[in-house]
């Protein structure tokens, strides 16, 4: 691990996105800047492209990537598997007489919610409490009785394994990612010094012209690309991700439980949202590309900020 600490004021994800702009603009303006600044020429533009796009490669590692997207695509469809046996066992414990625990106990309902929301810690552990519930001496002949199979027994312990160990592979993935970055955080630091003096003179070349100076404005270029989360006042903080990535422009609708209050939000470039409510009982529903995402319940409580974590399928 890196004994260097990040020296950014922009979260590591916005580095390349708001990089780019920033050389973008900067290659517009070349001669301009160019004549007041002579080190800042073609020859210094290359040499900042080509940094450029090895931090890019460094924050998103194209393979490191495809596998993670590999990993959730797999745990996906693992996930939905295991929704379809839970609701074939859940028609079984309905009709079963003389379990050793109520029906509600088997935590059906919590399962599914986990599935759903891709909490994949919790939808394991709910499938081992599942699991052995349903292998007791007592439930396993009575749910047989009611057409629960061996096989389908067998089938949810290696969808519940298959699960287990896709988390695991996915969270090593990231680590990677994440260790990648930490590895070169000295790298990072230098073009981010690179990239706030050519802010610095492009301010400087284009003083009393506010469109211009814009652009090498860090916050003005956040808000440009719509990573600004105006987050201090709000009590609803939610990401949205595909596939592990964050997704922009997902339309967030979001009820109270009375149904008399309703709120919208729109993902920013980071996959991020975020609203001000009232204390209460919450559902959100997240519509991407004509898809819309079971309701996701959620409280906001005085004072505390909530977390909502929306992952498309």
């Amino acid at each position: 691990m890196s004994n260097v600490k990040l020296k950014i004021s922009v979260s590591i994800s916005q580095l390349p996105i708001v990089g780019k702009e920033i050389l973008d603009s900067f290659e517009k303006d070349l001669p301009t800047i160019k004549a007041k600044y002579t080190k800042y020429d073609s020859t210094f533009l290359t040499s900042c492209r080509a940094t450029w796009k090895i931090i890019d490669s460094i924050i998103n590692p194209v393979v490191i990537q495809g596998e993670l997207t590999n990993l959730y695509e797999t745990n996906r469809v693992n996930a939905y598997a295991l929704l379809s046996d839970i609701d074939d066992l859940e028609g079984y414990l309905k009709d079963a007489k003389g379990l050793t625990v109520p029906v509600s106990t088997f935590g059906i309902s919590a399962l599914r919610l986990f599935l759903r929301r891709n909490k994949t810690a919790d939808a394991v552990a709910g499938i081992k409490v599942i699991l052995s519930l349903i292998k007791d001496s007592t439930n396993q002949p009575i749910l047989e009785g009611q057409g629960l199979t061996t096989t389908k027994i067998k089938e949810i312990q290696d969808l519940q394994i298959a699960l287990e160990n896709g988390a695991i592979a996915i969270q090593v993935k990231i680590k990677q990612k994440a260790d990648l970055v930490d590895d070169n955080n000295a790298l990072i630091n230098s073009f981010w010094v690179t990239l706030t003096s050519i802010c610095d003179k492009g301010k400087r070349t284009f003083k009393g012209n506010p469109s211009k100076v814009n652009n090498y404005t860090i916050r003005q270029l956040k808000k440009k690309l719509g990573l600004l989360r105006k987050a201090a006042d709000k009590n609803l903080l939610g990401n949205v991700t595909l596939n592990g990535a964050p997704v922009k422009g997902v339309k967030i609708a979001i009820t109270s439980t009375s149904g008399k209050q309703k709120y919208n939000s729109t993902s920013l470039t980071d996959g991020s949202f975020s609203k001000n409510l009232s204390e209460g009982s919450y559902t959100a529903t997240a519509t991407y590309q004509g898809k819309t995402s079971a309701p996701i319940p959620f409280t906001i409580e005085k004072g505390k900020p909530t977390n909502l974590d929306i992952v498309l399928e």
